[in-house]
């Protein structure tokens, strides 16, 4: 468990040649850090991770809510030595039932309900160890000022981001993620990906790497790979699928077919803009059956709305917004969090960065 949540801890120094320049850049001062939470729940549910779950026994849940709040320890320790105004929002789904997205797309994450539901035998000290773990955060965050963990529920939990950023402003949003489907917000204003990984070599996703990243994890280069308009990123996730999210590939299209794809658009067109790619794009889903096309074509369609972010808050009910922000709340009692971490009975022996977790930079939030 450990060695998971460690991989997402990039060195300071990297952290200081990848955002520091950035932050220096575009005058930073206040930021909202997402830590996506969902994600690594959904890499642990395995017999393999079932097993080493077991074998920690009654302390797995304990030594998982650690690790969580380290990890939010080392990120915000580090903005905040910056001088960055830091909140922090840890986000994932207990969800039992459908998703919202399963009105567009009917399968939408059908395997996660499965994985996560503890009648499931392969994963079952998996979940007891994270559904436990996530009661001790629930209660720990309550009482760490700015430091948020927010259940989305029947709401995809990668909209998080994008509803705070809305609703909760800020210099600058980084989300700590390996989700690709999460790759879409660097196409949005002022955000980028704070991205660990061995395969790509760790890195901070913006706009202008979007495309190599991606290419980088498919082991496959194009001459203009750089130059792709990240606008095309979701269009083509529609293709692709999302096998975490339970949606299939269209006419068996992976990545790096779609790479190829779009170089041989891009050499084919002197027009390079974003209506003649797409266009182009869709020319690929169509067969000479016409019924199958329009069958195809109304996949790829439902799919950009199921993966758009933007779409998602678009359509979410007011209800479900408030829902989701009443979650975020702030009673900071230092001492407290001080007595649980030493608590054997609590957290036994995994204790937290309390120093990091509450520490500030004392930017005014109104006056930023």
């Amino acid at each position: 468990m450990d060695i998971v949540f460690n991989s997402y801890k990039m060195k300071y120094l990297a952290l200081d040649e990848l955002i520091g320049m950035q932050i220096k850049r575009n005058n930073i001062k206040t930021c909202n850090l997402f830590f996506n939470l969902d994600y690594i729940n959904y890499r642990f549910r395995n017999v393999q991770s079932n097993a080493r779950f077991q074998s920690c026994g009654a302390a797995a849940f304990k030594q998982y809510a650690s690790n969580v709040l380290n990890l939010v320890a080392h990120y915000k320790k580090w903005f905040v030595r910056h001088g960055l105004n830091t909140r922090c929002f840890i986000y994932y789904t207990n969800a039992t039932g459908g998703f919202t997205s399963a009105l567009i797309h009917r399968t939408y994450r059908q395997d996660f309900i499965v994985s996560q539901s503890l009648n499931n035998p392969d994963c079952y000290y998996v979940n007891l160890t994270i559904n436990g773990g996530i009661n001790i955060l629930t209660k720990i965050c309550d009482y760490i000022d700015g430091v948020y963990i927010i259940n989305s529920k029947g709401e995809e939990p990668s909209v998080v981001p994008y509803l705070i950023a809305q609703k909760l402003p800020a210099d600058w949003n980084y989300i700590l993620t390996k989700d690709r489907l999460e790759l879409q917000y660097v196409t949005y204003d002022k955000f980028s990906i704070i991205y660990p990984s061995k395969i790509t070599g760790d890195r901070v996703i913006n706009a202008s790497n979007l495309w190599q990243t991606i290419g980088d994890k498919e082991h496959k280069t194009t001459p203009h790979l750089t130059e792709f308009d990240p606008r095309l990123f979701i269009p083509t996730m529609a293709i692709a699928g999302d096998i975490e999210r339970s949606v299939r590939k269209i006419r068996s299209i992976g990545w790096v077919t779609i790479l190829e794809t779009l170089e041989e658009i891009w050499c084919t067109n002197q027009d390079h803009s974003i209506i003649t790619m797409l266009d182009e794009l869709e020319k690929v889903l169509q067969t000479k059956n016409k019924a199958t096309t329009e069958k195809y074509i109304k996949t790829y369609n439902n799919n950009i709305l199921a993966f758009s972010m933007k779409s998602r808050y678009d359509v979410m009910s007011e209800v479900n917004k408030t829902m989701l922000l009443s979650q975020i709340k702030d009673i900071p009692d230092a001492e407290t969090i001080n007595e649980i971490s030493n608590n054997p009975m609590i957290l036994g022996n995994y204790p937290i960065n309390v120093e990091a977790l509450f520490a500030k930079a004392y930017v005014n939030w109104d006056k930023k």
